[in-house]
């Protein structure tokens, strides 16, 4: 099989057809080159690169290196809500906070940005999600990372 270029699909996108034959076309592909690929559809169309990752990735790894390729790119506030709302249900909150933790120097505007859009995946019944969820935003908090003020969402949750 030819090599697949992102760019050769940019005037055909948002076209359900064609995104499907595109994710058939990837799941034949090794693993690494389909995750090259969803890199290079990033450049193209963030959206159907998000969605390609979440239908055609099945390593941890790659899904964790895509996570962390996203907080490096984050330029503005609400741009990761894209990328936790397509790799949250693949990685679960406990690894993106895992994640987050681990970026948190290196890319403290995206995990702060992150902090934000996570709330709405941080279940109030599950306390050990909570207590991380807290203790990363109380290490971001002292770090000096802009975060949005959450003490309400605290107060709720104990």
């Amino acid at each position: 099989m030819a090599i697949m270029h992102a760019i050769d699909y940019a005037e055909k996108l948002r076209d359900t057809a064609t995104e499907r034959e595109l994710a058939k076309k990837l799941r034949s592909l090794p693993e690494e080159e389909r995750f090259a690929f969803i890199l290079e559809m990033l450049e193209v169309n963030l959206l159907v690169a998000l969605e390609l990752a979440s239908a055609c990735l099945r390593r941890q790894d790659l899904l964790t290196r895509l996570l962390e390729h996203g907080l490096a790119q984050v330029k503005d506030l609400s741009t990761i809500k894209y990328w936790l709302e397509h790799l949250i249900p693949r990685l679960g909150v406990r690894r993106v906070l895992g994640v987050l933790r681990e970026q948190l120097d290196a890319h403290p505007f995206g995990v702060g940005s992150a902090l934000y859009h996570m709330l709405g995946y941080v279940k109030k019944d599950d306390t050990n999600t909570v207590d991380a969820f807290r203790e990363l935003y109380d290490e971001a908090s002292r770090k000096g990372v802009r975060l949005p003020d959450l003490r309400g969402f605290f107060n709720k949750h104990g």
